[in-house]
């Protein structure tokens, strides 16, 4: 009665709307971060675009146009209402794995985490996890997530990862 519901873990195979929302908010933020002039992509997204089609659109290279605002809208579509899991999470796997940058990849991490994702980014590739003891395991002197998300769960996935003193396993490094 006017109380909100816990939010769940979510299942294998599942997304949510709001997971799918904070997932493309990071890599259009990636994306706007890269525009020049014209609307041109500078590094290293013009590096991880061109991957992109070639890789994964299959485009002839001189086909492409390095256009941040054409890849928007061809991106945009891996996040649509009507993407499944495994075109929304393989796509950032592959992202992360493309843009090699350890606090984008961590920020791809608190998401997971935050959102209660059936599903970890580790070491460049997206893992399901079984148990919540499975997704937040102990490592080499950093708190587990529930220890981090009892102390944190006020705030945001970009506040925990940005805060001074967080030793939380979502906080890759």
């Amino acid at each position: 009665m006017g109380i909100d519901p816990l939010p769940s873990q979510l299942k294998l195979d599942e997304v949510s709307p709001v997971l799918k929302s904070r997932l493309w908010a990071l890599i259009h933020a990636q994306i706007q971060k890269n525009i020049g002039n014209g609307g041109y992509l500078h590094e290293p997204m013009r590096r991880v675009a061109r991957q992109y089609m070639i890789e994964r659109a299959n485009i002839l290279i001189d086909e492409w146009e390095n256009n941040g605002y054409t890849l928007v809208k061809k991106w945009k579509k891996n996040f649509a209402a009507e993407a499944n899991f495994s075109e929304v999470l393989g796509f950032i796997e592959w992202f992360a794995r493309a843009l090699r940058d350890h606090d984008v990849s961590g920020l791809i991490a608190n998401i997971l985490i935050y959102e209660r994702a059936a599903y970890r980014l580790e070491d460049g590739s997206i893992i399901p996890v079984a148990s919540p003891e499975e997704g937040g395991r102990h490592r080499a002197g950093r708190a587990t997530h529930q220890e981090c998300r009892d102390g944190w769960s006020a705030r945001s996935p970009y506040e925990i990862l940005n805060a001074p003193d967080s030793r939380c396993l979502c906080r890759l490094g």
